[in-house]
Parts: structure tokens; C-alpha cells; sequence
């Protein structure tokens, strides 16, 4: 299957050919002659398999994910985008639950999300990963955003720069205090934050039943993928806390430039949390900003999804 002539060539050389004016019946003739009927399947590393049609289905011997999980039972809206224009126009959020217990569970945290944080107004909890010799500033990145938080605001700290230990109490103990919103700068995976596991999906029990439940925002890579395939996510795990754990949380389903990941981390919390939009709205808003000032903010803002209520607002 290799040698095959282009089709412009074919046509530029059939009798009385003009670029502007081929019949249209005398283009599908050619068309027709040139097509070869497949007449056996023909067996091809996968590298060398691009634009080909399979022979037969390929059916995986494994369920992906490995457990029940609302993402993948079929959205309407693709990113929100009504329109086509690349850009959010609906705020949305996604419930994680894969079975009624889960889902009754959620349903009780959205009713109480309010009464939670009215309770824990003017708190912040700002989380750090240790700086490798080619990562982000992660620490700084934290403080700058610390500083644009509302005067007056009550600010604890867990860096893991400061020995791993030390941090993991920082977090429980932050998280045992209260705060309204607690931020992630850092390294993370599926089911872990930071290389150095300063919260692995395991903790996650343990932790949200010593904690005030709070809203999580994590300025990171992979936390929140849809399709985790040993079970939830760190994420969806602290939002699945029948206690303490997350009211809600914003995260990345991919990987993608921390450069750009600050450029919506700025915007997002300027209008959830200077601004007070409820956490979709400030979402939907800081994507359709973010790709309007600058279209390779697309990765960002398409990887990045709401887990929880898009009505949720500080108080």
C-alpha cells in the first residue's frame, strides 16, 4: 500500500483539465478509479498505524475506569462551550459519586456548604511543595497569591521545603483549624500531592475526619483527572469525605505550564475570592478571560474542572 499516486496529480493530467472547472462527475470518475478496494487486513506495528481503520474492535480486558464514577456516563456540554467559540458560557460542576451513599453524602456536604463557611470567613490555607532545580517557584508563587488575599485575612502555612514531616502536620492542623479556602502550589499526580507524598489518597480518611471541611484549590498537575483508573483521585477522595475534607475543588485533569496555571490561578481567585462570585461563575469567567488575552491558554483552561457546587461563594 505504498506508491499510490496523489489524487491532484491524477487530475491535473485528465484531458482538458482546468483547476476551476472539473465537472463535478468527471472528479468523482476519477475518484472512483483511483480508490482500491481492501480486500485483507494488514498487519501494522501501532506507531505505523495513523489514519488507518481497524480490522476488528479492540475491547479492553480491564473496565477504565476500575470503579463507578459520573464522568464517565456521558456529558452534554463539551467544557461548558455552547456556542463553538472555544470559550466557557455555563457554569458547571461535577459530583463524583459512583454509588447512592456517595451521592447522598455530597448532597448533604452542598447543603451545608454555607453554614461551613460563614463559620470559617477571613481564613486561608496556603500549601507549598519544595523547589527542584527546574520547577516553579512554588513557594513564591503561594506568597504572591497569599498577597492579594483581603486584608485582614488569617493565613496558615504548610511548606514542604521545611522536612515533609513537618509540613504533613502543618496541613492537618490548618485543616483542623479551618479555612474557608486552602491552596496547593506544587508537584502532584492522580493520587498524590507532591513527590515527597505530603497527601496520598490513603491519608485522605484519616485526615478529613480530624478537619473542618474547606474548599480546595490545587495549582498542579493530574489531581483531578477524570479517569483515575485505581479509584478517585486525591481530589475527588477529599470531596468524597462524608466529613471534613473538601466542600469543593478546582484542579487539573492533565499536565500543563505552571507559567499559564498562575495566569488563571490570578484570575480565578480575584473573582471567588476578592470579588465574591459564586466558584462557577469566577471559574467560567477566568477561563473566558484567560483564552480571550491569550489563546495558548488553552490547555489550562480546558484541563482544569470544577468538583463540587458552581454556587458555592464565600461568605
Amino acid at each position: 500500500m505504498t506508491g499510490l499516486p496523489r489524487l491532484a496529480d491524477v487530475v491535473a493530467a485528465v484531458d482538458g483539465y482546468r483547476p476551476d472547472a472539473l465537472p463535478v462527475a468527471h472528479a468523482l470518475a476519477v475518484i472512483e478509479r483511483m480508490c482500491v478496494p481492501i480486500d485483507a487486513p494488514e498487519p501494522l506495528p501501532v506507531a505505523n498505524a495513523l489514519d488507518r481503520v481497524l480490522a476488528r474492535d479492540v475491547v479492553s480486558p480491564i473496565d477504565v475506569p476500575a470503579h463507578d464514577n459520573t464522568a464517565m456516563d456521558g456529558w452534554a456540554v463539551r467544557f461548558a462551550d455552547l456556542d463553538d467559540d472555544g470559550r466557557p458560557d455555563l457554569s458547571i460542576g461535577r459530583l463524583p459519586a459512583g454509588d447512592e451513599e456517595q451521592a447522598e453524602a455530597l448532597v448533604e456536604k452542598v447543603a451545608r456548604q454555607r453554614t461551613a463557611l460563614r463559620a470559617l470567613s477571613g481564613r486561608f490555607l496556603m500549601v507549598a511543595d519544595n523547589q527542584g532545580p527546574s520547577d516553579a517557584p512554588f513557594l513564591l508563587e503561594a506568597q504572591a497569591a497569599a498577597s492579594r488575599l483581603p486584608a485582614g485575612s488569617a493565613v496558615a502555612w504548610s511548606d514542604v521545603a521545611s522536612g515533609v514531616g513537618e509540613a504533613r502536620a502543618a496541613l492537618a492542623r490548618g485543616l483542623a483549624e479551618g479555612a474557608a479556602l486552602t491552596q496547593y502550589f506544587g508537584h502532584a499526580g492522580e493520587y498524590v500531592w507532591a513527590d515527597e507524598r505530603l497527601l496520598g489518597v490513603e491519608d485522605v480518611e484519616t485526615l478529613a475526619a480530624a478537619s473542618q471541611e474547606t474548599v480546595v484549590f490545587t495549582w498542579t498537575c493530574e489531581a483531578q483527572v477524570f479517569n483515575g483508573v485505581f479509584g478517585p483521585t486525591v481530589n475527588e477522595a477529599l470531596l468524597l469525605a462524608p466529613r471534613g475534607g473538601a466542600l469543593a475543588a478546582f484542579g487539573p485533569s492533565g499536565i500543563s505550564d505552571p507559567a499559564l496555571q498562575r495566569e488563571l490561578q490570578a484570575r480565578v481567585n480575584e473573582l471567588f475570592v476578592r470579588r465574591r462570585l459564586p466558584l462557577g461563575e469566577a471559574v467560567r469567567r477566568a477561563k473566558a478571560e484567560a483564552l480571550a488575552a491569550r489563546p495558548e491558554m488553552r490547555p489550562v483552561v480546558e484541563g482544569f474542572n470544577l468538583l463540587g457546587d458552581p454556587s458555592l461563594r464565600l461568605e
